[in-house]
């Protein structure tokens, strides 16, 4: 399934803070025949996104689509069994905040650019179940995705009405699944 996904993508430019996955998720792609490049990026740094926009425009002339799939969770801002939300640890909170919703505002806002200019285009927001149900314990993680599910309405409506029906902004909550922030 992976093989057919990759045939009809023409090319991928997978974005991630540290280069050692970015060469490792390059590595895996290829491996399905995929045509796969890929830099260091900092969601949370505009220049940064910026830069790499450049690049990527400079090597491919366009951007037909975003995926926005960056975000995690602390235990700071998650509560324990044992702990209430007065156990919260704010600035955790922030820093999660900080990377799940200004970690998809700030590329759609980079990228979008160029996916309007071009009259064009996709953008994709990774939300969360957690986002339309009151999970425990994880009150950062959720209030920063139901955050997302907002933006991405949002984003859907203002792109539309200003620049072009042909952009599309949509987002979709994968379920639960075990994980290293789990």
């Amino acid at each position: 399934m992976h093989n057919i996904f990759f045939r009809k993508v023409q090319k991928i430019v997978i974005l991630d803070l540290h280069q050692e996955k970015v060469d490792q998720r390059i590595t895996e792609l290829k491996e399905t025949g995929a045509n796969v490049t890929g830099f260091a990026c900092n969601v949370l740094d505009q220049k940064n996104l910026e830069l790499v926009r450049e690049k990527i425009l400079k090597e491919y002339g366009k951007i037909d689509a975003l995926i926005n799939a960056a975000g995690g969770n602390m235990e700071g801002a998650t509560n324990g069994e044992d702990q209430t939300i007065f156990d919260l640890k704010i600035d955790d909170f922030r820093k999660v905040s900080e990377l799940n919703l200004d970690g998809t505002v700030l590329p759609s806002i980079v990228f979008g650019e160029a996916i309007t200019n071009q009259g064009k285009g996709n953008i994709v927001n990774i939300s969360s179940m957690t986002a339309t149900r009151a999970i425990t314990r994880v009150v950062g993680y959720s209030a920063s995705k139901a955050a997302i599910d907002i933006f991405t309405k949002w984003l859907a409506t203002e792109f539309a009405l200003k620049f072009s029906d042909q952009v599309r902004v949509n987002a979709f909550a994968p379920g639960f699944f075990i994980g290293k922030q789990n």
